[in-house]
């Protein structure tokens, strides 16, 4: 086949790629890898060697990614397992099949594919031609402005780039009439429109002497929208990037005008979103205070900011207390009486006080932490989709206290999820399985046989190894208002005794409990003691993990911390959590006798 042959083929085959393409999308974007699937089906199908080998090339180059945020703008469409191995990058290109697209590029006439030849050509062939770059930019902007999508305003973008990046001035010119033509008349009636023609001016730097002009005009779409609707997005792209050209120009007294209209229809959303959920206006009020507070100090009697900022804390405070109101407990809806039976019978007709208490601390056992481990990271893998978002913990007076970040997709941190999902489970479901169906029924059945004296336990606590010495009082006394069924007290007194209990196992292990400077040392606390690398093998791995759940983690009980900052009231205090964390000690505490 002659060249002039090749050369008409090749058009041919180009124009029923793009009519195909046409055909299957519906769409106005283009999707540069269905136009690579597109070129490779015909590559298939074509017969003649240098035709076959010229559409597979075309459809590598349409494989690739458009990253603007990149050096490297163009990137593989997919990664494989083997982080060396990936499909398609220019850098693949051979000198050859350079000098084959600058013969392909003179075939084409669909205006993005030439543009995609031409940078390719620009960006990564030696020596660079600068016709390849203006084929680029002319291209990329002779997309239909009739159709926008999102890729269009990419292919602007970048065309925007280039022309900067080489001082091609006519280009830079065209480009600057053409956005501002279509932010005074849009050809398109979508909303966001006029915030990506500003976009590509911010970005690219375009035009920075009527950055105040644009952002004039971004300040007046802002108002268009009303952010006591799903409208407030528009508003907020609006204000912000109204803010940012404002700033550019150095428009102080404007910037600051559009930081205070943004955190105040920020507030307004949150006041709109109250109606559904305490939860979201929450977070809107805590996004509103922080952009009140960038305010500086010499604009806030202009705008009254000491008003704004007293009445958004009140609406966080006031919804942060309704957030409690409207989550769901968790309850076990299973019939747990068969359980509840079991635990009854595990401590029944026992014919010592010291043998059923034997039998009440393992009255409920699990498979231990590396079993819980494992079956959480098999829930993990089998319910992925609830892990692509991250949880929050959120506290009895709404505060986000911490945080389980979504799976990456990498899966870098899926030991760190798998560890904190794992520990919040401990706490929401197998705590409270174990707290009514296993230990309060047996505590009720031992009640009902045997009279459990204070003295008793005090006995019981000097015979204990891990009971620090004059300690025993004390540990025996929390234990025995357990007994005694209140575990509000019980709680209070056992929470600083544990801490002391793992504190003095370390010490005693040789691990330094301490820290400070020049000569001044204070002990830490218990959430520091556990995170020490010995503890792990001190305390065991399935205590370790309880002590966690129980004591220490805010995405579980947290009762150490909830006992030191005095924030458990009445009815939490006598939860089941406080009902576990008396049992887990009393059990370590029985079970220690004999063990040295």
């Amino acid at each position: 086949m002659s060249q002039v042959a090749l050369k008409e083929e090749l058009s041919q085959k180009c124009d029923e790629a793009f009519s195909k393409y046409t055909e299957e999308n519906n769409s106005h974007a283009i999707s540069m890898q269905h136009l690579a699937r597109i070129f490779q089906q015909l590559a298939n199908n074509e017969n003649d060697l240098k035709v076959k080998q010229a559409l597979e090339l075309i459809g590598k180059v349409c494989s690739c990614v458009l990253d603007l945020n990149s050096k490297d703008i163009f990137k593989p469409y997919m990664l494989f397992n083997n982080p060396y191995q990936c499909s398609f990058i220019p850098s693949d290109l051979t000198e050859s099949d350079f000098n084959y697209l600058i013969e392909i590029l003179n075939c084409v006439n669909q205006p993005i594919l030439k543009a995609r030849i031409a940078d390719i050509l620009w960006s990564y062939n030696k020596p660079r031609n600068i016709l390849h770059v203006r084929t680029a930019i002319e291209n990329y902007i002779l997309t239909d402005s009739s159709k926008f999508s999102i890729d269009t305003y990419h292919f602007w973008l970048r065309a925007t780039s280039l022309a900067k990046s080489t001082k091609q001035q006519d280009y830079l010119e065209k480009i600057k009439n053409i956005l501002l033509q279509e932010i005074d008349n849009p050809t398109s009636d979508w909303e966001f429109h006029k915030f990506q023609m500003a976009e590509i001016f911010l970005k690219t730097e375009l035009g920075k002497d009527i950055f105040e002009k644009i952002a004039e005009k971004m300040l007046s779409e802002s108002k268009k929208f009303s952010e006591k609707s799903d409208d407030f997005k528009k508003v907020e792209d609006y204000l912000s990037i109204a803010k940012k050209l404002f700033d550019k120009a150095n428009n102080e007294d404007k910037k600051i005008e559009c930081i205070f209209l943004l955190a105040n229809a920020i507030e307004q959303h949150g006041d709109f979103k109250s109606e559904n959920s305490h939860m979201v206006s929450n977070h809107f009020y805590k996004i509103a205070l922080k952009t009140y507070l960038e305010i500086p100090n010499s604009y806030r009697t202009k705008y009254n900011i000491e008003r704004y900022l007293d009445k958004i804390k009140e609406k966080i405070t006031l919804s942060g207390n309704n957030i409690i109101d409207e989550m769901e407990a968790i309850k076990i809806t299973k019939d747990i009486s068969p359980l509840q039976n079991q635990s009854i019978n595990h401590v029944k007709n026992k014919n010592s006080l010291c043998k059923a208490l034997l039998y009440f601390s393992g009255v409920f056992t699990h498979n231990g932490c590396q079993a819980i481990l494992t079956e959480t990271k098999i829930q993990i893998n089998q319910s992925v989709l609830t892990h692509i978002a991250p949880f929050t913990a959120i506290s009895q007076d709404g505060r986000a206290i911490d945080k389980i970040e979504s799976l990456s997709f990498d899966g870098s941190n899926q030991e760190e999820v798998i560890f904190k999902t794992a520990i919040k489970n401990f706490g929401t479901i197998r705590m409270n399985i174990a707290v009514f169906g296993c230990i309060l029924p047996a505590l009720n059945q031992i009640q009902e046989d045997f009279i459990i004296s204070k003295d008793f336990l005090v006995e019981l606590c000097r015979l204990s190894p891990i009971v620090p010495e004059k300690r025993e009082n004390l540990v025996a006394t929390a234990l025995y208002y357990g007994f005694e069924r209140d575990f509000a007290t019980c709680i209070h007194l056992l929470a600083p005794q544990v801490e002391n209990i793992v504190r003095q196992l370390l010490k005693k292990n040789g691990i330094t409990t301490t820290s400070g400077a020049e000569d001044i040392e204070h002990e830490i606390g218990l959430s520091a003691l556990l995170e020490k690398s010995e503890a792990k093998e001190i305390l065991g791995d399935d205590l370790w993990f309880e002590l966690q759940a129980v004591f220490t983690s805010s995405l579980s009980a947290n009762l150490r911390n909830m006992v030191a900052h005095s924030l458990l009231d009445d009815e939490t205090s006598n939860a089941y959590y406080s009902v576990y964390a008396w049992w887990l000690i009393f059990k370590w505490v029985i079970r220690s006798i004999g063990e040295e």
